[in-house]
């Protein structure tokens, strides 16, 4: 198993059961600083031109071919909700498929954006970026943080009787409810523990050797959000009802991960709004499926 955030308190983005398969769209993510460059226009500018990334798909009803701006199902053939793609040529797609009346491939755009479809402006190219399967580019590095990860505990330590594992479970409500605390994962794939708090860490190591023998590393991050700030920012931004707006998922490092359609002034001034009781801009890392071509890449 891979490195991967502890599982009491992993929020994921807002696509699941069928929708765990994603195709990522946005060509360029970035930390929010303050309102987004809005150097394409917005989805109110139809002369914004945008280029993004991802499914193109038509069923047999007639509608025309769609450009998938969210989750892709795992269904086959696919499915997904997406905007209409105009001015598309099938054989201009690379890689075509067509199973059960519907056609499909994955596909880089350029063209204009007005809100309601997108009217290709450039032939469709093969995607220049890796897509994950969650839908994303891929999550930060969760690395060991430290060397000795067995001081003060047990070496080699791996949970196997009831007694153990409830002891697990006691830890990871510990972290809850801990003052300062960030979030965690496992570098090991399921029991060297790696936590950030945002207090002084050698209290915080002490604490949670009370409950977990194991392999622990602490370390501070003082700029990062609590997970109980992220939990009530994603839940407000939920509430919000900001157009365009894709998903939210708080990760283990004490940033929110947002997602939508095109990451305009607008847009990014509403998302910051919603957020500012509990986390700063530098706290917000708001991905575009469309960007502007004059800020791609």
């Amino acid at each position: 198993m891979g490195q991967q955030p502890a599982t009491w308190h992993r929020r994921g983005l807002a696509a699941g059961g069928a929708l765990a398969a994603a195709v990522a769209l946005g060509a360029c993510g970035s930390q929010v600083d303050g309102p987004a460059d809005d150097a394409g226009g917005t989805s109110e500018d139809p002369a914004g031109v945008y280029t993004g990334q991802g499914m193109a798909i038509e069923t047999a009803d007639g509608g025309g071919p769609q450009l998938c701006l969210g989750p892709v199902a795992e269904s086959f053939p696919p499915q997904c909700e997406g905007v209409a793609l105009v001015g598309l040529d099938w054989d201009d797609v690379p890689g075509t498929q067509s199973a059960s009346g519907v056609t499909w491939g994955q596909v880089e755009v350029v063209g204009r954006y007005d809100g309601q479809s997108f009217t290709l402006t450039e032939e469709p190219a093969e995607p220049t970026l890796p897509v994950e399967p969650d839908g994303g580019a891929g999550g930060p590095e969760l690395e060991q943080l430290c060397d000795n990860p067995y001081d003060g505990g047990e070496e080699g330590f791996v949970p196997q009787t009831e007694d153990e594992m409830l002891a697990m479970d006691r830890f990871g409500l510990l972290l809850e409810g801990y003052d300062g605390y960030v979030g965690s994962w496992v570098s090991d794939g399921f029991s060297v523990f790696n936590v950030l708090v945002t207090g002084d860490p050698e209290p915080a190591r002490e604490a949670f050797r009370e409950e977990w023998p194991g392999g622990l590393c602490v370390e501070q991050r003082e700029d990062a959000a609590t997970a109980a700030e992220l939990r009530e920012a994603q839940d407000a931004l939920g509430a919000a009802g900001i157009d365009g707006l894709q998903s939210s998922g708080a990760g283990p490092t004490g940033v929110l991960d947002v997602a939508v359609v095109v990451a305009d002034e607008r847009t990014t001034q509403a998302v910051l709004e919603a957020v500012s009781p509990w986390l700063t801009p530098e706290q917000v890392d708001l991905q575009g499926a469309l960007t502007p071509v004059s800020s791609a890449g």
